[in-house]
């Protein structure tokens, strides 16, 4: 799965920051834990680590994970199903 770069910088910054300018040459844009699991680990970041920190912050306890569709909701001034004009 894909990393953002800039959450790992800002993360290497906040916990390890002498690794940062070294993450700053090293990583690439395009970054993947699988594929640059081993530049993560030379930095000392786990890569299972940083993609289960990189799910949760777009994962909240309000937003589904599941791969189902989500239920769908009516809008408070919509009429209930059954009220609908032309309905018998």
């Amino acid at each position: 799965m894909r990393l953002d770069r800039s959450a790992i910088l800002k993360y290497l910054h906040e916990h390890d920051g002498n690794r940062v300018d070294q993450a700053e040459r090293e990583l690439p844009q395009d970054l993947d834990h699988e594929e640059h699991g081993d530049l993560l680990s030379k930095l000392g970041l786990d890569p299972s680590d940083m993609l289960r920190r990189f799910e949760a912050k777009h994962t909240g306890p309000s937003q589904s994970t599941s791969a189902e569709s989500p239920m769908p909701v009516a809008l408070p001034d919509a009429p209930p199903p059954e009220g609908r004009a032309g309905a018998s």
